[in-house]
Order: C-alpha cells, then sequence, then structure tokens
C-alpha cells in the first residue's frame, strides 16, 4: 500500500479545509525516515528485557493490541500492564484530553515502568481546540516522562491511509492532521504500522482487523521494543 507523506508541523498553524488553525508549533525538526521518506526518524528504542514492566494506554487501537501484545510480552518476561485495578488504561472512544485525568489519578501504575506506549490521537477528529489537544498531548508526554519511563507513541493505523492523490472525507483527512502533530516532534520514539497491518485495516478504515491485524501489529510493536524476532 502507498504511504502518506509526511508534513512537517513545526509550522506556526493547522490548514483544515482551507482554514487555517493556530497551533502552537511543536520544534523538533523532521528528518529522513527509516523508509526513505520525509518524516522525522525515532531515536533508537531502549529495549525491555526481562522483568521489565510496559504500561499500555491508549483508546480503542489500544485495547484490541492489549491482549496479544501481553501475550507476546508474557513469553519474554515483560509484563504489560493496561489497567489499574479494575480502571482501565485503555478506554474505546477516548481523545488525549479526555485519557489525560484518568491517567494522573492513576499516576502510581506509571513508577516502575520501563516504557509507556500511547496509542491515542485516532478520536481527535472532532476536537474543538486544536490548541487546547495538543496543549493535552504535551501534558500526557511530559506526565509521563517525569516518572523515566521511556515513551513511546503508537502511530494509529489511519496515519497513512491512503495515497496523497486519493481525495480523503474532510472528519478523515482532519484525523490525520492532527495525527501528524501528535506523532512528528511530540516524542522522540514512534511505532509504525509496517506494510502487513496497513493491509489488515478494517471496513472503517480506523480499526485493524480482529484477530489478523491487532495480532501482527502486536508482533511488530513487541519486536520493536524487545529485539526479539519471531514474536
Amino acid at each position: 500500500m502507498a504511504k502518506r507523506a509526511w508534513v512537517p508541523w513545526a509550522l506556526g498553524g493547522l490548514a483544515l479545509g482551507g482554514v487555517v488553525l493556530g497551533v502552537r508549533a511543536l520544534t523538533k525538526k523532521p528528518s529522513p525516515g527509516s523508509d526513505g521518506g520525509t518524516g522525522p526518524a525515532s531515536e533508537p528504542l531502549k529495549l525491555a528485557k526481562t522483568g521489565d514492566k510496559v504500561v499500555l494506554v491508549g483508546d480503542s487501537i489500544g485495547q484490541g493490541l492489549a491482549k496479544p501484545l501481553a501475550a507476546m510480552l508474557k513469553q519474554l518476561g515483560v509484563t504489560l500492564v493496561s489497567a489499574d485495578g479494575k480502571t482501565p488504561l485503555v478506554v474505546k472512544g477516548v481523545t488525549v484530553k479526555g485519557l489525560l485525568p484518568v491517567i494522573k489519578a492513576h499516576a502510581s501504575v506509571l513508577y516502575g515502568a520501563h516504557t509507556v506506549l500511547v496509542s491515542l490521537g485516532s478520536n481527535d477528529a472532532a476536537m474543538q481546540s486544536p490548541n487546547v489537544e495538543v496543549q493535552a498531548a504535551e501534558d500526557l508526554v511530559k506526565l509521563l516522562g517525569s516518572t523515566g519511563a521511556q515513551v513511546v507513541w503508537i502511530v494509529p493505523p489511519s496515519f497513512r491511509l491512503k495515497p496523497d492523490d486519493v481525495p480523503l472525507p474532510a472528519t478523515e483527512k482532519k484525523q490525520n492532521q492532527f495525527d501528524m502533530i501528535l506523532t512528528n516532534g511530540l516524542v522522540d520514539n514512534r511505532i509504525e504500522p509496517n506494510d502487513p497491518v496497513f493491509h489488515e485495516l478494517s471496513s472503517d478504515s480506523i480499526h485493524l482487523t480482529t484477530p489478523k491485524g491487532y495480532t501482527l501489529f502486536a508482533a511488530q510493536i513487541s519486536s520493536e521494543l524487545t529485539g526479539a524476532t519471531g514474536a
């Protein structure tokens, strides 16, 4: 599947439907990505090893990843946590702004974590104020990073949904643009869905097929996070 070109969002505004919305610029300068495109390259991941704890926070995509990813990491001696007791840290339909207070209230679960995986962004298409949403994302990364954990943003599967020459509905375009803001310069580490995962987008063009799509993405994440192959 063709890949959507990266857009350098270190600009003073976000263009949506011909209207430029004021968004505080993210200062990280894009650099060539590993796929030879124009996307920013992630810093090398600090690999998780036996005995480490990984925390997963996110939306319905995180929900789909939680079970297969937990099973794969368990085989490698790594524990995945996606809830604090009975309080889930992966919530269907949640936005960055919506999940932030939940994580603040259950911040103790973050301590001792080697890595926090963040699977958010796809629901932020309905954002009312880009400035507020971007600020919430920055606040979230700051909170997670303050625990000493490595923060890794899991890029939503719809991030590079279609080739650039395929027209997108306005809402979908807005969603993809905000996904770019969240993943271009906000954190040093990102895990982007690879081509096999792209081919497993479900009929809504947002989620992945169950169980194959989520299993493939979980395997990719496990491999990149631990360095183990054949996860």
